[in-house]
């Protein structure tokens, strides 16, 4: 059970996937991202180093032996990062609250209507998807 393990985990040491890091953020654990060369992964694991390092939730190596210089203080810097950085992703129960407003009360004039909810969920959930390169910058420290 990947959320046990990781319960039992300081950081986590992975492939810049999605999905990994995905799950390292619900965990709130630092991630540090194996990518031996930037020029042969795949264009959305691009995104998500890119993501990674403008959070400062983690960091990315190109060999092991890189490793041995992370701190435990850089560790904390980046857990601190996540806790102030990184919004939870509600996706889920907002899709089903919308779901649900359609199936108990459809809009009368649906055009109108149906266009200003896809408006309002799709805006909702950009500023809220800690992954999303498109989302809000609201709370987040850019670096500029």
């Amino acid at each position: 059970d990947i959320p046990e393990l990781m319960n039992e985990c300081e950081v986590v040491v992975g492939k810049p996937g999605p999905g990994v890091v995905s799950e390292a953020m619900l965990c709130k654990l630092p991630i540090m991202l194996h990518c031996p060369t930037y020029h042969h992964i795949m264009p959305q694991e691009k995104s998500v180093i890119r993501w990674v390092e403008e959070n400062r939730v983690g960091l990315v190596f190109k060999h092991g032996s890189e490793l041995r210089k992370v701190s435990p203080k850089d560790v904390a810097f980046m857990k601190i990062s996540i806790e102030t950085n990184i919004v939870p992703n509600r996706a889920v129960f907002e899709l089903a609250d919308l779901v649900e407003r359609f199936v108990v009360d459809p809009p009368r004039r649906e055009s109108q209507e149906v266009e200003r909810i896809k408006l309002d969920f799709i805006t909702r959930m950009i500023q809220k998807d800690p992954l999303s390169s498109y989302g809000s910058d609201e709370g987040r420290d850019t670096g500029s």
